[in-house]
């Protein structure tokens, strides 16, 4: 759900007059549990949920690639924000992304989003 700016919900207008024309993605969402009982060290039980959603892949320009945050072969990922389970859902890095058959991981500070919670772009690697 979108937050609404000046009473509108912006998100669900955006998603409306686009939907069924972006392509078709999965966002991969990654959650842990508790660890096991009597093993601490083995870590957080991690458990992924897919959520259809709606998008567009573009590439960086080679002047935004300094080789650490933006790495050749990073791409931005843009998602409608209330294709994802209707705006319920939002990504963050850990995350997965699979779009044009190409399955992408968000990196570390990867989530932009506008005011209305419309579209979230990712850096994907």
């Amino acid at each position: 759900m979108g937050n609404k700016l000046f009473g509108v919900d912006i998100a669900k207008i955006v998603h409306g007059a686009m939907k069924g024309k972006l392509l078709a993605a999965t966002l991969h969402k990654v959650t842990f549990g508790d660890r096991t009982v009597g093993d601490l060290t083995s870590g957080r039980a991690r458990t992924i949920v897919d959520y259809p959603c709606e998008g567009f892949v573009s590439a960086y320009e080679d002047k935004h690639m300094d080789g650490k945050v933006v790495q050749k072969g990073d791409r931005k990922i843009s998602l409608l924000g209330e294709s994802v389970s209707a705006g319920t859902v939002v990504p963050e890095p850990g995350d997965s992304i699979t779009i044009e058959g190409a399955k992408r991981k968000i990196v570390k500070d990867g989530v932009e989003r506008d005011p209305a919670k419309a579209l979230y772009t990712c850096q994907c690697r």
